[in-house]
């Protein structure tokens, strides 16, 4: 999980939307690549396709009932760095830089809007061992980076970072390990946006579920996608390997 798709883009005030989770944010939109080549796979350990990381995406079916008028939308490049850090630990500046962790071998985007939340899903698989050694790095990186101010054109948003292990939360008994991050961001000593991600490694791939919202970030949301996000990665997990 990098900078690239975990922090995706923002903007002053209401407008601040889709910042993380989580990893290479291109212009992924959702739909296939011309021609793709299923028999490729991944990397030779989880012997995923890069098909398959798409199968394990999230889909309008998975997150419909969270938000009126949701919707799959293009993925967003991220257009942060650790430039527009006003105040905050380097370790900050290396989360939007994406220096830190291990790179991914393969990953996929989805991006879903509506009304008032948008949410995020991301698959990557690793070499072996490393999708434990992301997990780890992103623990480090954020006992480092609580806080931090950015500069956003002008006007300055401070964002609180919190992270807990998801078996410390009930009801998250998902995959091998996991991560739950939460960042609250203000304006003028008022909310603006809040932020989740839950980070699940199943073997050396990670599912990365994200939401955005200016209300409350709830179990009806983030565990919904969690729950979704997961069960997508172990039915084309158990495929990969029938």
């Amino acid at each position: 999980m990098k900078t690239r798709s975990f922090f995706r883009a923002a903007a002053p005030a209401a407008a601040l939307s889709a910042l993380l989770l989580v990893t290479a944010c291109g212009s992924d939109d959702g739909d296939p690549d011309p021609d793709p080549t299923s028999s490729e796979t991944t990397e030779e350990d989880s012997g995923l396709s890069e098909s398959d990381l798409r199968d394990a995406l999230l889909t309008e079916d998975d997150v419909e009932g969270l938000d009126d008028g949701i919707e799959e939308v293009d993925v967003e490049e991220a257009d942060l760095s650790g430039d527009d850090i006003v105040d905050g630990d380097q370790a900050c500046a290396d989360f939007l830089d994406d220096d830190y962790g291990v790179d991914e071998e393969e990953k996929a985007q989805a991006e879903f809007e509506g009304d008032a939340v948008t949410v995020y899903s991301t698959v990557e698989s690793y070499a072996a061992g490393e999708a434990e050694e992301e997990l780890e790095a992103v623990r480090d990186l954020f006992d480092e980076c609580s806080t931090f101010t950015l500069d956003l054109g002008g006007a300055e948003a401070t964002v609180e970072v919190m992270t807990l292990d998801l078996d410390e939360l009930e009801g998250y008994d998902l995959g091998d390990e996991g991560l739950a991050i939460d960042l609250t961001f203000t304006q003028e000593g008022a909310e603006v946006l809040r932020q989740g991600y839950t980070l699940v490694r199943i073997g050396d791939v990670l599912t990365i579920s994200g939401a955005a919202t200016q209300g409350t970030l709830g179990d009806d949301i983030m565990l919904t996608i969690s729950e979704a996000a997961v069960d997508r990665l172990e039915t084309v997990l158990e495929d990969a390997d029938a």
